[in-house]
């Protein structure tokens, strides 16, 4: 996370903080990070500030320290560094302003995300979901509804990554797998395209080929414990 530079830096030395362990999100920062300073070939040291203060340096590329923040009082820092050429010249960098937050607000925010990963993923699943055909014909669809597949005529829940395009959904059907311009069918449209399905794969001889063996196996089965 390099924050851009500001002004009395030198371009050629950049700051930057990678966290090791613990939390960062926004300006907000908890846990242990590394310190981080990039410059020319010829620079032979760096001083680490924070808030104006050296917390540390370092003489050898790459140039960086260890930083944990619950060694410093929670709010708002200002992290910099000074860098030395090998003509004595100084570098300075841009500066990065980060906010030390306690443990306790850290869980707050992880937990918070968690529960909203778990929602969309929730919200996700009842969008997307087949329709059970059963008890109740047309039902199970999701919030966004069934449509009626242009190409092989077969119901299905629209997606919520279905993509919007004016009055339709670009959409993709999961029995035939094509993609399609479909919109909201009716319930009695999709009363209709489910009892469609249910006579093909009556009348699908596969299908009754698939059902006998079953019921072949499962009599051969049960006579196995018939003691007549």
């Amino acid at each position: 996370m390099v924050a851009h530079g500001q002004e009395g830096a030198d371009e050629s030395l950049s700051l930057s903080l990678r966290r090791n362990s613990g939390y960062s999100l926004g300006a907000q920062m908890q846990g242990t990070f590394s310190i981080r300073a990039d410059g020319p070939a010829d620079m032979i040291k760096v001083e680490f500030l924070l808030d104006g203060q050296v917390i540390g340096e370092d003489d050898n590329a790459p140039f960086s320290i260890g930083l944990n923040t619950r060694d410093y009082a929670e709010g708002v820092h200002s992290f910099a560094a000074i860098g030395t050429a090998a003509d004595g010249k100084q570098l300075k960098s841009q500066s990065i302003t980060r906010q030390f937050v306690a443990t306790s607000a850290t869980r707050i925010v992880v937990i918070a995300i968690v529960a909203l990963v778990i929602m969309f993923r929730l919200a996700s699943y009842f969008l997307a979901r087949r329709a059970s055909g059963s008890p109740a014909k047309g039902a199970g669809y999701g919030l966004l509804g069934g449509a009626v597949c242009p190409n092989c005529g077969r119901p299905f829940a629209i997606h919520w990554w279905s993509i919007r395009l004016g009055v339709g959904r670009l959409d993709r059907c999961q029995h035939c797998h094509k993609w399609n311009m479909v919109s909201r069918a009716a319930t009695d449209q999709l009363i209709a395209a489910e009892e469609s399905f249910d006579r093909e794969q009556v009348a699908d001889p596969a299908i009754e080929a698939s059902q006998d063996e079953a019921a072949r196996r499962r009599r051969i089965e049960e006579s196995r414990y018939d003691q007549r």
